[in-house]
C-alpha cells in the first residue's frame, strides 16, 4: 500500500518538475521573442530615422542649389539684361543668342535642374535655352494637359504673383522653382522658372530603403510638390498646383 503511494508521489513530482521546466522554457522563449521584436523594431525605427535625415539633408541641398542658380541668373551679365523689357534689333538678337547659350552652360553643374525659362509679363515672352518664345505658345507646348484644371489665364496670373525662391508642383506634374526678379526701381520685372528633374528625384528616393509607405516633399505653403508613389496627387487633383 505504501509502495503504491510512493510511486504515485514520485510520478506527481516528475509531472510538477517537467511542468516547471516547460514553463521556464516557454517563459525564456517568450522573453527572447519579445526582446527580438523590440530590437528589430528599434533597428527599423533607427533605419527610418537615418533615411529621413539623409533625405531631408539632400532635399535641402537641392533647394539651396536652385536658390543659388536663380541668383546667378539674376546677376549674370549676359542673362540679366533680358530680365527687363528690351528693344529688339540686330544687336539684341545677337545678345539673346549668347544669353541662351549661357543659360544652357549654367545648368550643367546642377544635376537636378532640367531647364530654365525667364518669363517677362510686360512683353509676355519667355526666354529659354533654345531662344525666345511667346508665353501662350510656351504654355501650349510645355504646360497644357487635357486632364489639368488650370487654363492659360490662370497659369499666367499665378506667374505674375510675387515669388521668392519657392517650390511648386506644375499641373503637368513637374516640380518648379520660381523666383520673381525685381527691376531697377524694385518693381517686378521677370519671373525665373527652374524646372527640376523629377526622374532624378524618383531615382534618389527609390535607392533609399525604408518602411515608409510614401515619401512626400512639401513647399512653404505645406503643399506637396513631390510624392514617391504619387498616390497623394490622385486624391487632390488640381490642389496646390500652378
Amino acid at each position: 500500500m505504501r509502495s503504491f503511494f510512493d510511486k504515485k508521489s514520485i510520478r506527481s513530482s516528475w509531472i510538477v518538475s517537467y511542468s516547471l521546466i516547460i514553463a521556464l522554457f516557454l517563459a525564456a522563449l517568450l522573453s527572447v521573442i519579445f526582446v527580438s521584436r523590440s530590437t528589430i523594431k528599434r533597428e527599423i525605427n533607427q533605419t527610418n530615422s537615418n533615411v529621413m535625415s539623409l533625405l531631408t539633408s539632400e532635399f535641402n541641398r537641392i533647394k539651396q542649389d536652385m536658390d543659388s542658380l536663380s541668383l546667378q541668373l539674376q546677376t549674370n551679365s549676359l542673362v540679366s539684361p533680358f530680365l527687363e523689357p528690351v528693344e529688339w534689333n540686330a544687336d539684341t538678337f545677337l545678345a539673346l543668342k549668347e544669353a541662351s547659350y549661357e543659360i544652357e552652360n549654367m545648368l550643367i553643374p546642377y544635376t537636378y535642374a532640367e531647364s530654365v525659362c525667364i518669363y517677362n509679363p510686360l512683353t509676355d515672352v519667355i526666354l529659354q535655352g533654345s531662344g525666345i518664345i511667346r508665353a501662350n505658345t510656351y504654355y501650349q507646348n510645355y504646360i497644357f494637359d487635357e486632364d489639368t484644371q488650370t487654363d492659360y489665364s490662370s497659369w499666367k496670373k499665378a506667374m505674375q504673383q510675387h515669388h521668392f525662391q519657392e517650390l511648386y508642383r506644375c499641373v503637368n506634374g513637374e516640380i518648379l522653382h520660381i523666383t520673381t526678379a525685381a527691376g531697377d526701381r524694385g518693381e517686378m520685372s521677370s519671373v525665373i522658372i527652374i524646372t527640376l528633374n523629377s526622374y532624378a528625384f524618383e531615382r534618389f528616393t527609390d535607392n533609399k530603403r525604408s518602411s515608409f509607405e510614401d515619401i512626400i516633399v512639401v513647399n512653404h505653403l505645406n503643399q506637396p510638390v513631390f510624392s514617391q508613389n504619387g498616390t497623394i496627387f490622385q486624391k487632390m487633383v488640381g490642389s496646390g498646383e500652378i
